[in-house]
């Protein structure tokens, strides 16, 4: 793959990573709207937490990401990726830091303000397990971090460590039959007596098998070209599928096929519109720009929103304003205080975590 189709690629991903990311985090907004303004509850009894709710589909922009992360894996390694340990440190140094950041102050104000997250507790196993991004049982009896969407990061650790594996065979192919071989090994764990482990459980439900498709769609993309007329039919299915999975007898299907396909295509939809010439557009900068940072909004949504929601209400601002305005102020606040820690924190740490490695393996060289 060229330079040129490396950079509009990396564009529609970044792109893609947008959508999935405001998804979720307006998803969540809407959740804690439900439990933390009460005018809102009010004038949406029908909400009230139903996991039938039309919110709940915004959850598949997780889907997206996985579908993307077996994409951005495969095409990050075409034309070589190091050493084994190499790609390891640049995925862990992708995920770690501002994650224990964010992870970190969560404790931090845990145990200085305990009446901010009522529903939480500080328990030094479950802190450290949340650090590590291991699933652990918590005091309250569930696996989940203390940043709720570590949760999802757990998996994406697992496919790194698989698809790192796979580097070791010969030849691209015999890579992807690897991958696609021990990502289907890993989940089979889910259905054996070892899913009572809790690491096992919430690390290898049928979830983890859409980044088999991201896997097939980029060697597909990297073998044909993809078509910029393609972009219309593929994202116009995919939406409508996700749309027509939220309904009826579709909402029991595996996960990896009522919101992975619908999500697959997506992604493909997106790879193919991102060949348009037309990328100096401020709404397409403004995207891309988004979908960099879309780690940190995806991160730090959980905690912001429940800020807003708190202080907000603390302030009189939650009785002021009416429910719309209120929620749509929280999502606004949240996005523009994820672009801020993005360029802050994000970005200064994922440089800092580059130098290091240069730094470390250049005074091996030096010995």
């Amino acid at each position: 793959m060229d330079s040129k189709a490396h950079n509009t690629f990396i564009d529609s991903v970044q792109i893609g990573r947008a959508f999935a990311a405001m998804a979720v985090a307006l998803q969540h907004t809407i959740r804690d709207a439900d439990r933390y303004y009460p005018r809102f509850t009010d004038s949406n009894p029908a909400y009230t937490g139903d996991p039938n709710s039309w919110v709940e589909l915004m959850g598949a922009g997780v889907d997206v990401f996985f579908v993307i992360s077996g994409v951005v894996m495969v095409l990050s390694t075409w034309q070589g990726h190091g050493s084994i340990g190499q790609f390891l440190y640049r995925r862990a140094s992708r995920i770690y830091p501002i994650y224990w950041l964010l992870t970190l102050a969560f404790i931090v104000l845990l145990l200085a303000a305990p009446n901010l997250f009522n529903e939480s507790s500080f328990e030094p196993v479950h802190a450290a397990c949340s650090l590590l991004l291991i699933p652990c049982t918590n005091p309250s009896g569930e696996a989940i971090p203390y940043i709720y969407a570590g949760w999802t990061l757990t998996y994406e650790l697992v496919f790194y460590g698989l698809f790192a594996i796979s580097l070791l065979a010969p030849g691209k192919w015999s890579r992807l039959a690897s991958c696609v071989v021990l990502i289907l090994a890993y989940h089979s764990l889910y259905y054996t007596g070892l899913s009572s482990i809790p690491a096992i459980e919430h690390s290898s439900s049928n979830i983890i098998l859409e980044f088999i498709y991201g896997l097939l769609l980029a060697y597909t993309y990297m073998h044909l070209n993809f078509k910029r007329r393609w972009a219309v039919p593929l994202l116009a299915v995919g939406c409508g599928l996700m749309l027509l999975s939220h309904t009826g007898q579709f909402t029991d299907w595996p996960r990896f096929i009522r919101w992975g396909i619908p999500a697959c295509l997506i992604v493909a939809g997106l790879m193919c519109a991102n060949q348009s010439p037309n990328t100096q557009s401020h709404l397409y900068k403004s995207l891309v720009f988004l979908g960099a940072a879309s780690y940190s909004l995806y991160l730090f949504h959980f905690f912001s929103l429940k800020l807003f929601f708190v202080f907000a209400g603390k302030l009189g601002l939650l009785a002021l304003l009416p429910p719309i305005l209120g929620v749509v102020a929280a999502f606004i606040t949240t996005l523009i205080a994820s672009l801020v820690l993005y360029q802050f924190c994000e970005l200064p740490l994922t440089r800092l975590s580059k130098k290091l490695w240069q730094i470390t393996h250049t005074n091996k060289a030096l010995t």
